[in-house]
């Protein structure tokens, strides 16, 4: 029994080197001195056997569940990991189609746009083909209203030089007359 209470794991130190393994060892070989000085005493080394089974049957139990409990994390941890990958995954997938559809829109938008702006261009080309249209109209008929009114001033004008001339003329010869009057009225 001591060569049990005296085993050591890979470390050098019993069971691992842990605080609760050293307390447990140190336990174990006191049952151990315990049951060895008393060897003729079939009641202690019962209790010292019984102790011993006990404990080996705990670290028994113990050691099965850490495996237990090993193999059941690394299953959840796999697991876990193949829950992450697959959401990464999914998450890439919805950024590359996102992407795709804002490539998409932006394209879209592009198009209409440019099919708005070749439609206001067109309306804008009209419209100012119509304000030409209209302002040279405009100026053509200012242009016939222009004459027209040279035309009626003209007339005016010669009228009114043929007045003055006539008039120039009546005060000719009425500055004749009232010469030639004031003449005889001189002269008589």
């Amino acid at each position: 029994m001591a060569s049990v209470a005296t085993s050591t794991g890979s470390t050098g130190q019993p069971y691992g080197g842990s605080i609760a393994a050293s307390i447990y060892d140190r336990a174990q070989s006191g049952l151990v001195n315990l049951a060895n000085k008393y060897a003729g005493n079939e009641t202690l080394a019962g209790v010292a056997v019984g102790k011993l089974a006990d404990s080996f049957g705990t670290s028994m139990n113990t050691a099965a569940q850490i495996e237990y409990d090993n193999a059941f994390l690394g299953s959840l941890t796999r697991y876990q990991q193949s829950t992450e990958n697959l959401r990464k995954g999914n998450t890439l997938e919805l950024l590359a189609a996102e992407t795709g559809s804002k490539k998409e829109i932006l394209s879209t938008t592009a198009e209409l746009q440019r099919g708005q702006t070749e439609t206001e261009g067109g309306q804008q080309r009209l419209a100012i083909g119509a304000t030409g249209e209209q302002d040279r109209l405009g100026v053509a008929a200012r242009g016939v209203e222009d004459r027209e009114g040279y035309r009626v001033q003209g007339e005016q004008q010669r009228l009114g030089q043929d007045n003055a001339s006539d008039n120039t003329i009546r005060l000719r010869e009425h500055a004749k007359g009232s010469i030639r009057q004031q003449g005889q009225r001189y002269y008589a």
